[in-house]
């Protein structure tokens, strides 16, 4: 029963190989070589034609044949990792077919299993005369070259557990717990999406289209794509499989679509040659061009795609392939000993053939003659037929196997020789088992089957046109799989564009700047025009950006503008207005500075203070600076100003009106018993007293200097105000001057009515004068001051201008107002006796008021009349 059940898969797999249909006798079409132990290989050595005839020799894929023969007699003759043992080689065509590839893969099971049962080796002593000794086993398999094969291939490999390793199968499905016995030495098509996304991304293009081959291969790639275009915001507009067989309708369907969808420049098109000239085919048919194609690994490096009918369509296409690892040893070899003499078998005489127009001399062919031994593969024809970077990773597949088997067969022990006992009883799980547990440095970088990784590495083409109308694939750039650094590197000045005309970036329309992408997550969006006082400075923008607090956006909504500060302008109604009021004021104020300098030796002037007079004056032509700064722009400098300037002039202008009160109290009542202090003394106390708050308030913009802010009424409206304290520091400084200040004014008032209301003998009542001055001077003080600090903008340079002229013309017409008119009006009177303050002496006529002055003269007058003229 152990038996039959033994039996049945083995037939099974015998009645697949003989009912299989080949394209060729394998019998014939392979190139063999005998040894200890043997490695399987299977290539896609020449194309399937339409009608399904294998034909079209490849070039690129023979080369990899040869570097695997050349790295098994290479192991050999060196013999540091397998001692003693020879190596050799059983390499089938699949034409690229997966039915192929099972055919191919069968038949090496078939014959392995019929080779490792004991049961099927025919041991009586007669047909033992006839038959040969047992073979040698076929212990591993490398290839294939594409997914679609590959998987094939495992499928049926694994059944017997023959290890299988690829030099180009890239999809990722190959990773997956079902193919157990499968290994690489390539990376998975998850890299080379991610670096094809991180391409698109260099130019930042954001609108492509993905198609593929409905394979592992296909599947594979456009899935890992996806993956990657939504981690980096690349959109997707078109995604589409289309069959490996019966495929023409499909494609037609898909071209069709594609055409239509002018704003999609990007093409990304995951396939293997066959189906992308498929794809090239219908593409003239229907010409289709004006796009940018994105060649995979399976098809970007084809000599096939390169005909000159595909180069309105492919001209500017970008392509990825694995990075082509330097192997020079081989190619020294290729180009200096691969001639016809090597008996190669027929692939490569059909090489010489089409190349070279000879025949091999182990070949017999009556139209072309023998070839003279002296052929030679060029340097020029191996850059351009063969140079590609699939040779290095063949021969990793080759010493990957060569070092599980050396670990088997304790090569690596003391002894000058491989274990014979092992070898004898060496079978594929063996090497199965001793693979997934190897790590080894090759060529192409660290292959690590342990953890199923290797280093992943690609090359960027750019297909350019010749100046002589041909193909040229140049290496524009690479990219690299590490944890640090740069993984993508583009020379971008050697890209040469389709049509000379680099991609559009977006699918939908790029929206101008001052509008932004309605739906900026999807394919297609609207622009939409910025809402009012957002501004978007670039096309493009996905959103428009809210401009700060104090500016708003321009008719474009392009930028954002700052909004001047509301200021009343010198050309304004107000401007004009207060600058001509003030001009007015400081003109009356000179006016009567020169009469007083005039006039400053009179007793009008000498006696009713004399140098305070003039130095009252001209504290109220600085006072009117103040009009120039609240006129001007609020700056930082103006706000830090104003407090000690305010607090020096206020006070001083309050302080000599104090010392005219005290001038006319000690005259009309002198202290009794006389003071111990001086005059000079009292000027000493006063300048204290008007340089305490200026000091302080120095201390107070020194400590929390006020600055300029601006206050928001409205969007197009905003006043530019001082913020006068920052800190509790400023605001109790701030109180401290504004108390010392009110306390000055007040008390000055009340001392200049108190004197007002003494009894004394002057016809000229200067007390009267100075309290009335002080009146307008506390009541404009008490109005102003909490106007400051409450008002904002225009309005309060209209206030504290107004304000202070008041208080300064008030204080000149109160003050010097009568003493103009006693100078001109009555220049008799100008005299000490009729204006010096002097104790009270009864008169008969007393001025009460300054518009009594006149009668006061008159009624002098008739008095002097009816005493007679003694007195004249």
């Amino acid at each position: 029963m152990n038996f039959l059940c033994t039996l049945l898969p083995i037939l099974g797999i015998g009645t697949l190989v003989g009912i299989t249909t080949s394209i060729k006798d394998y019998t014939h079409e392979r190139i063999f070589k005998n040894g200890d132990i043997i490695l399987g290989g299977i290539f896609p050595l020449h194309l399937v034609k339409g009608n399904k005839s294998c034909s079209d020799l490849r070039s690129s894929v023979l080369i990899l044949s040869e570097a695997m023969i050349y790295a098994i007699e290479e192991i050999s003759k060196d013999g540091k990792i397998l001692q003693n043992v020879s190596l050799g080689y059983d390499i089938r065509d699949t034409c690229g077919n997966e039915q192929e590839g099972v055919s191919i893969a069968s038949d090496f099971v078939y014959e392995n299993t019929l080779k490792f049962d004991p049961r099927f080796i025919v041991t009586n002593s007669c047909r033992a005369e006839v038959t040969t000794s047992k073979p040698a086993p076929l212990i591993a398999v490398i290839g294939g070259l594409d997914s679609r094969v590959s998987v094939n291939v495992a499928n049926v490999l694994q059944v017997e557990d023959v290890p299988q390793i690829s030099y180009g199968a890239s999809s990722a499905e190959l990773a997956t717990s079902d193919f157990t016995s499968f290994f690489r030495t390539v990376p998975v098509d998850t890299f080379q999406s991610q670096a094809m996304a991180e391409f698109i991304g260099h130019y930042q293009w954001t609108c492509v289209a993905i198609i593929g081959v409905d394979d592992f291969y296909g599947r594979s790639g456009v899935a890992a794509f996806v993956t990657a275009a939504n981690e980096t915001g690349i959109c997707i507009v078109f995604q589409e499989l289309f069959p490996v067989h019966d495929s023409e309708v499909r494609i037609q369907k898909m071209i069709t679509t594609l055409k239509s969808m002018e704003h999609v420049q990007i093409i990304i098109l995951y396939s293997l040659v066959p189906q992308a000239v498929m794809v090239f085919e219908e593409a003239v048919k229907q010409d289709f061009t004006g796009r940018t194609w994105i060649a995979s690994d399976g098809w970007s490096e084809s000599s096939v795609i390169q005909q000159s009918r595909f180069k309105p369509i492919i001209q500017g296409a970008i392509g990825f392939g694995f990075h082509a690892f330097r192997f020079g040893d081989f190619e020294n070899y290729v180009t200096k000993e691969v001639t016809p003499l090597m008996q190669r078998g027929p692939w490569w005489n059909e090489f010489w053939e089409r190349e070279f127009n000879c025949t091999a001399v182990t070949f017999s062919n009556v139209l072309l003659k023998p070839c003279s031994g002296q052929e030679r593969i060029s340097q020029e024809m191996y850059k351009r037929d063969f140079n590609n970077g699939g040779v290095a990773y063949v021969r990793d597949a080759v010493y990957a196997i060569a070092h599980g088997l050396s670990k088997l067969l304790n090569c690596d022990a003391k002894g000058p020789e491989c274990s014979a006992e092992s070898l004898s009883a060496l079978r594929p799980d063996d090497l199965l088992t001793s693979l997934r547990k190897l790590s080894f440095k090759g060529i192409t970088g660290q292959i690590n089957f342990r953890k199923g990784v290797v280093e992943a590495a690609y090359d960027i083409f750019n297909l350019q046109e010749t100046k002589y109308g041909g193909f040229n694939l140049v290496q524009i750039g690479n990219w690299s799989e590490g944890s640090s650094g740069q993984k993508l590197n583009v020379q971008d000045d050697l890209v040469q564009w389709h049509n000379g005309t680099k991609p559009r970036i977006t699918c939908g329309e790029i929206c101008r700047a001052g509008s932004y992408r309605s739906t900026p997550n999807q394919c297609f969006w609207e622009c939409v025009p910025c809402d009012l006082d957002t501004v978007s400075e670039k096309s493009g923008s996905v959103e428009c950006t809210p401009c700060s607090e104090g500016f708003i956006s321009n008719d474009n909504n392009t930028k954002c503008e700052e909004v001047p500060i509301k200021i009343i302008e010198w050309h304004e109604p107000w401007g004009v207005a207060l600058a001509t009021l003030t001009a007015f004021c400081v003109l009356l104020t000179v006016i009567v500075l020169v009469i007083v300098i005039r006039k400053r030796r009179t007793p009008i002037i000498q006696d009713t203070g004399g140098f305070l007079n003039v130095f009252l004056l001209a504290v109220i032509m600085v006072s009117y600076f103040f009009n120039l700064i609240h006129l001007s722009k609020p700056t930082d400098l103006t706000c830090r100003v104003l407090p000690p300037l305010f607090y020096l002039i206020y006070t001083g202008a309050a302080l000599v009106q104090f010392m005219k009160v005290y001038y006319i109290r000690a005259l009309v009542k002198p202290p009794t018993p006389p003071p111990m202090y001086t005059i000079k003394h009292v000027y000493a106390i006063v300048a204290a007293v008007w340089l305490f708050p200026f000091l302080v308030s120095c201390v107070w913009t020194i400590a929390d200097p006020p600055e300029t802010e601006k206050f928001f009424v409205s969007r197009l409206v905003i006043y530019g105000v001082c913020k006068q304290y920052q800190t509790s520091v400023g605001l109790t400084l701030r109180y401290i001057c504004a108390i010392v200040l009110s306390l000055i004014i007040i008390i000055s008032m009340v001392v200049a009515y108190s004197t007002k209301g003494l009894p004394h003998g002057q016809r000229f009542d200067e007390a009267k004068h100075l309290a009335f001055s002080l009146t307008v001077y506390t009541v404009t003080f008490a109005t102003f001051y909490p106007g400051w600090s409450l008002i904002k903008g225009p309005s309060l340079t209209v206030f504290a201008c107004k304000t202070n002229l008041i208080a300064a013309t008030g204080t000149v017409l109160c003050i010097f107002g009568p003493k103009l008119w006693l100078i001109y009006r009555f220049p008799r009177h100008n005299t000490k006796t009729y204006v010096r303050p002097s104790p009270f002496e009864e008169s008969n006529v007393r001025a009460s008021t300054l518009l009594s002055i006149g009668k006061i003269a008159l009624a002098v007058g008739s008095s002097s009349d009816r005493q007679g003229s003694p007195k004249r």
